[in-house]
């Protein structure tokens, strides 16, 4: 009882400020329960961080009425009203991170229910609020249900530094002006080439981005001021993206061969591929000849399984002789005698080499069987 009575002593004696920055650490549904401590009372009101996440609602789920026979199994009703009340008593100018994550949700389950005008007046929310900080992400949407579709004919911010897209689809924008975004990440987006143009010019200081599996169909990543990239096409392999990004620096790439084209990669300086293993497409030697030519000069690389199977398989039949300034080296590999001598002649051409850092896999007979034998 003592130590209790302490606990509120000392909370007692800190400031507001230091109280709130406090409660901004602890998930938003969190931070409200602190309402029936005394000394935090309304604080959470003025938080600087917004997290909110469906999955907190768990215990609510299936009790929550519903005005169907199926009850709430397809839509969490008592998170929309929550988020509806945390959003009515903000009473902070300004936010510094939105997050918002319905993994319980489906869009069609919205629009069924008349809601999507909530979702974006969260995001108009957000952006009146001058967030810095916006991730935003509607569900685990599947193939035959409709992602929800960002609103706005115009997306305009000057204080969001870092956006983070889940699960929706991006129509083209009347204008999009984000002047001081540095971090933007695409997660299974609909999005044609003229939007993300659109974007890319629209955010000029853009230093990292990142894409993982959106429907970018001959899509041209021509950003010269970006110098993070990481791209996942491993689930669409029927064409992928033209990068010409000469201050790039860092390159994390997970697909198929044929799904990337490099115009300019100038800057390159630490490389990560991990290649898809696809057995058709390791036919397209060409295509994996164009991407690993830049590649050659960056310092630090780090390739998986299949990428060092047709990289040693290259540097024994097509390409004897390699200039590579490779410092530092990270391969995953099937050790097997096959493997040997292209390791061998990785060794004699790398003259620059300080450090090799070699991760033996599982043996992958079928895959190793098929290249080889080309």
């Amino acid at each position: 009882m003592d130590s209790e009575v302490e606990v509120l002593d000392t909370l007692a004696e800190l400031s507001d400020e230091t109280l709130i920055h406090i409660l901004s650490f602890l998930p938003t549904v969190d931070a409200v329960r602190t309402m029936l401590v005394k000394r935090f009372g309304t604080l959470w009101t003025f938080l600087p961080n917004l997290d909110l996440d469906d999955s907190m609602f768990d215990l609510w789920y299936n009790n929550f009425p519903d005005d169907d026979d199926e009850g709430c199994s397809s839509l969490n009703l008592a998170f929309f009203i929550f988020v509806r009340n945390v959003l009515s008593c903000h009473r902070s100018s300004k936010i510094t991170r939105f997050r918002l994550h319905m993994g319980d949700c489906y869009y069609s389950d919205v629009e069924e229910r008349n809601l999507s005008h909530e979702l974006d007046s969260w995001i108009e929310f957000a952006l009146r609020k001058n967030v810095e900080i916006l991730e935003f992400n509607v569900g685990m949407v599947e193939p035959c249900e409709l992602p929800y579709k960002l609103p706005f004919s115009e997306f305009v911010s000057d204080s969001l530094t870092e956006l983070k897209l889940e699960f929706l689809e991006m129509k083209l924008q009347t204008r999009i002006q984000m002047g001081v975004l540095r971090v933007l990440t695409l997660i299974r987006v609909e999005i044609s080439d003229a939007v993300f143009q659109e974007i890319v010019r629209g955010c000029p200081l853009l230093q990292e981005l990142e894409i993982y599996n959106c429907t970018l169909n001959n899509l041209k990543i021509d950003a010269s001021n970006v110098e993070t990239l990481i791209l996942d096409t491993s689930e669409h392999y029927d064409s992928g993206p033209v990068i010409n990004c000469p201050h790039l620096r860092s390159f994390r790439f997970t697909g198929f061969v044929n799904c990337i084209e490099v115009q300019d990669l100038s800057s390159l300086v630490d490389v990560t591929f991990n290649l898809s293993s696809q057995y058709l497409e390791f036919k397209e030697f060409d295509q994996f000849l164009a991407a690993l030519k830049p590649v050659l000069s960056a310092k630090v690389v780090s390739f998986s399984c299949e990428f060092v199977t047709v990289l040693f398989h290259c540097m024994l039949k097509h390409l004897p002789q390699l200039s590579i300034n490779w410092k530092r080296v990270e391969l995953s590999m099937w050790l097997t005698e096959k493997h040997i001598p292209g390791l061998s002649r990785l060794l004699r051409h790398s003259p620059y080499l300080e450090e090799l850092v070699i991760d033996v896999t599982a043996w992958h007979s079928e895959f190793l069987q098929v290249l080889l034998n080309f």
